[in-house]
């Protein structure tokens, strides 16, 4: 079985998220209990096939190999990656690592677009 590892990030995201959702449904007069219910089942439900199937959905480039999985009728987004990274079959993922939790609406998700941080490293110093 492929490992799942839940980032800091990850976990501050969703225990917003629950926070949030809890909060939201009390101020609309709407079942708070359901609503979370709710919400549990579908992130359990995604959390499940992507384990059991990481590539069910795609990466954002050739150049960001983060995937996304969207649930919760389209309003949140799960970010996650593959180790290794260059795995092309769901048997040669040892591991999948959650990396956030975003509202699918707000000004934290930026998809395909988000800026990386690339590094380089200068291999002439190492030369003997």
């Amino acid at each position: 079985m492929i490992k799942l590892t839940r980032s800091q990030q990850f976990l501050h995201d969703l225990e917003a998220t629950l926070d949030w959702l809890y909060y939201r449904a009390a101020e609309e007069g709407r079942d708070v209990d359901q609503l979370e219910k709710n919400f549990k089942n579908d992130f359990l439900k995604v959390l499940a096939n992507i384990q059991a199937n990481p590539f069910i959905y795609s990466s954002y480039s050739s150049k960001n190999p983060t995937r996304r999985a969207v649930f919760f009728h389209g309003l949140y987004i799960i970010d996650y990656q593959l180790i290794p990274v260059q795995s092309n079959s769901k048997e040669s993922v040892e591991e999948v690592i959650l990396t956030s939790l975003v509202p699918a609406l707000s000004d934290r998700f930026h998809g395909a677009y988000e800026d990386l941080e690339l590094y380089e490293f200068d291999d002439e110093g190492t030369k003997a």
